[in-house]
């Protein structure tokens, strides 16, 4: 019912990543640190991306590079599911001989390998991806390592105070309102920005970079990538991620525009810094959106499409223009990252003409 143990996760990006896990059933709460991971390593970005998911009686938070997001859920029961199972013997894993216990579901297979009342392996396979995101497969395998029976200790299992102090705000610009330029990768039928997130020019290769190389952009069905005018309020807001069709978004900020460096890797996740060196991402909330642009310059609401510019086949510039390619560039010195993706990605927009190295317009809605 109490321990701590360091684990070795297996996650659905393949790779092996190194955490701690925090366990109080008697509490009703729990906590998972992962080990600090190379952006440089994963998708050729500078810096590190830590995270740590956080179930309490009333609720769920994951926290990214120090930014505390709340997600749907609260504590469950970890080993709950394991009075529903069926024994299935014996199990080698390494030199540890396990008794063998799964449970099969339409959501989910559960399996778990322990050795008396210790747990050595726990395989979580799920069918559905996040909230609102394309159904997907994929598999997560926890193998427990140094397990410390006993109540964990207080400062490695509480809830942070900015997880449930309001988010801050930046302070605004200069001048408050301003228009700008956004690009978002999104399925060739959907063109509703409500609840996405968008970028500009180098914070979107940044994504469709990361996004392509890791073959997700067939999952989420992106098969375009549009470029709006947006006027907005500057007083950001932090940022949500945003999942699905109509959107899903995982945040505490609900008015205001969010914002944060590519991967939010800067303190805040950037929310409030300038970020021309990794490009920036924003999110769009349902309720801060304008009808008029009256509205917006009355600070009734926050954010007001001009126009939709114009929308490209992702294959353009990914293809025909080998972007896919510059995204694996190691940066050379006096460059910025994906300095020649980032290039090849702005010229598609800024051309119709193929042999200019841009792309044609496919058209799309004009009313928003």
């Amino acid at each position: 019912e109490q321990f701590s143990a360091s684990l070795k996760t297996k996650s659905f990006f393949g790779k092996f990543q190194n955490g701690t896990l925090y366990y109080d059933a008697v509490a009703k709460k729990m906590r998972n640190d992962n080990a600090p991971v190379s952006l440089e390593d994963w998708i050729g970005v500078p810096g590190l991306y830590v995270q740590s998911n956080i179930f309490t009686p009333t609720g769920s938070y994951w926290i990214t590079n120090d930014v505390c997001r709340q997600q749907d859920g609260k504590f469950n029961d970890m080993w709950g599911w394991v009075k529903y199972s069926k024994y299935y013997g014996t199990t080698q894993i390494g030199d540890v001989e396990c008794d063998t216990w799964k449970l099969f579901t339409s959501k989910a297979n559960l399996t778990l390998y322990n050795n008396g009342d210790s747990p050595i392996l726990y395989v979580t396979e799920v069918f559905g991806g996040l909230p609102g995101m394309t159904p997907q497969h994929y598999a997560i395998e926890q193998f427990f390592v140094n397990l410390t029976i006993g109540k964990p200790a207080d400062k490695d299992i509480e809830l942070p105070a900015d997880c449930t102090e309001k988010p801050l705000t930046c302070e605004p610009e200069t001048q408050r309102i301003v228009t700008m330029d956004h690009y978002i990768a999104h399925p060739p039928q959907h063109f509703n920005i409500t609840n996405q997130d968008t970028a500009d020019i180098l914070g979107d290769t940044v994504f469709t970079c990361s996004d392509v190389k890791r073959n997700n952009t067939k999952n989420d069905h992106y098969g375009v990538i549009s470029h709006y005018r947006i006027s907005l309020d500057t007083t950001y807001g932090q940022y949500a991620l945003c999942n699905g069709y109509p959107g899903v978004c995982m945040g505490r900020e609900y008015f205001y525009v969010g914002r944060e460096a590519s991967m939010g890797v800067k303190e805040n996740g950037g929310q409030c810094a300038n970020n021309t060196e990794i490009g920036t991402w924003y999110s769009f909330p349902a309720a801060g959106k304008c009808q008029s642009r009256e509205d917006l310059d009355a600070y009734k609401c926050t954010w007001f499409i001009e126009e939709r510019v114009k929308t490209i086949n992702l294959t353009c510039p990914f293809d025909t223009h080998q972007m896919l390619a510059a995204c694996n560039d190691e940066p050379q010195e006096g460059q910025g990252i994906f300095d020649r993706a980032s290039k090849i990605f702005a010229q598609s927009f800024a051309s119709d003409d193929v042999a200019d190295g841009g792309c044609p317009d496919l058209g799309g809605p004009t009313k928003f």
